[in-house]
Formats: structure tokens, sequence, C-alpha cells
């Protein structure tokens, strides 16, 4: 079955303003803590050069850069356009969207290995320097790829395609899971879905990670679209313009 997030309706007044107060709150609680660890962090890389083996080094990356990714996510919950999911401010430079896939897939590398899940990546075509906001970008492919593994079946495959058609990059990321029925797609990208079935089956948390997705792609000017077959798998496709200005 194929859905367009865009075309789903959006939540109602009061359950957009019930979201922002619990996002509010729980963003001025989480921003200290975050901002200690991105410290600890740059700390243990700086006084430690040539302490730490390859492998502590890249576990102290990881840990860094997800802190990040999650310092911005915060940053984005304090602006209310953000909470509404309709508007987000972006820091647009030039990207290599290589180097964020390579960067999702590190962060998953150990979940995906601890599930006996291969994860691997394909492009089709030269992909061009685009300008995005990089950390967002990261933060919803890496959202799509650690969905992806967590909802798979351990031995299977979950591959990331990229490809470039005419003045659009298109990254899928798709898995060979279970699958999502029809009823959970028509309320997927709504952040605080009000009954249990609108969630994806195992989602623990508030339900908010595929409605960020969607609120960057939206501020890319970009389209996200979902292919999903109970029984088969999914696969969730990010459409960005090339030439964003």
């Amino acid at each position: 079955m194929y859905v367009d997030p865009l075309q789903v309706d959006s939540p109602q007044r009061e359950e957009r303003s019930r979201t922002r107060q619990i996002l509010g709150a729980a963003a001025h609680e989480l921003r200290g803590p975050l901002g200690a660890i991105v410290l600890f962090t740059e700390l243990l890389e700086e006084d430690n050069p040539g302490k730490l083996s390859a492998s502590q080094k890249e576990l102290v990356s990881n840990i860094h850069l997800s802190t990040e990714l999650m310092m911005k996510l915060i940053d984005d919950l304090m602006d209310a356009s953000a909470v509404k999911m309709t508007r987000l401010h972006l820091c647009l430079q030039p990207v290599d969207v290589v180097s964020i896939l390579e960067d999702c897939i590190v962060l998953n590398r150990s979940r995906a290995e601890g599930g006996s899940i291969r994860v691997s990546w394909q492009c089709d075509g030269q992909l061009p320097t685009m300008r995005l906001d990089r950390l967002k970008i990261l933060r919803a492919i890496n959202e799509l790829l650690s969905n992806a593994i967590r909802f798979s079946s351990p031995g299977s495959n979950v591959v990331l395609r990229v490809s470039v058609q005419g003045r659009q990059v298109n990254i899928a990321v798709e898995d060979r899971g279970a699958g999502i029925s029809p009823e959970v797609l028509k309320a997927l990208f709504s952040p605080f879905p009000k009954h249990g079935s609108a969630r994806l089956p195992g989602e623990r948390g508030l339900g908010l990670g595929l409605a960020i997705v969607r609120g960057i792609v939206v501020a890319h000017k970009g389209r996200i679209r979902v292919n999903s077959q109970l029984g088969v798998g999914s696969t969730f496709t990010l459409s960005l313009p090339t030439d964003l200005k």
C-alpha cells in the first residue's frame, strides 16, 4: 500500500496545543544533561590523544554525534514553529550526501550486527553537492534507518538506495520486515497518535520520530513517501531538491 503523508490530515488544534506544552517542558529539562554529555565527550577526545584505541575513538565520536543530534532536536522543539512541524529553521550549507549515509550506517552498526542484519547502500549516478541542513537530514535518515533495523527480522537485509532524478535526489530506506498495516499508515506521520493502532508495532515513547522526519523533509521543500506491504516489508523514500536556495 502507498501513502503520501503530505495528504494526511493535520492534527486538531487542541492536540497541537497539548503537543507544544509537553515538548516545551521536556526540551527545557533535557537540554542541561545533554549539554554535559557533549562537554564530557569533547574532553575525552581532546585530553586523551593517543590513549584511546581505534574502537574507543569511534565509540566516543558516535556518542558525541548522537548527542549533537539530540541537542539540535531540543533546540527545534523549543521553537514553537518547529513544534508545529510546519516550519523549521535551517542552517543550509554545501553537503556531501554520501558522508551523511556513511555516518548513519556507522551510528546503527552495533544495533544491526546485534540483530544479524546486513546494512548496505547503493548509489545510482553521480550525486551532486547539495545545500542542506546536514544535522537535520542526518537525523531524518538516521530515524528511518534505525526503524528499519529495529523492525527487521534477524538475518535480513536493510538497503539504502540513492538516485538522482532530474533536479532531485531520492534516498530510500528499504527493509524486509513485517510491513505496516493500512490503519497504521494513515496516521504514521502524526505526532502523539491517539490510539495505539496508529503507531508502529513495539514503538516506544511519544511517537514523534516520523513526525519530525516529515517536518525536516518539508522544511527542505522535499517529499516523503511510504510503500509498505504486510509480510513483505517497507520502503521510506525522501525526495530532496538539488537546487534549494
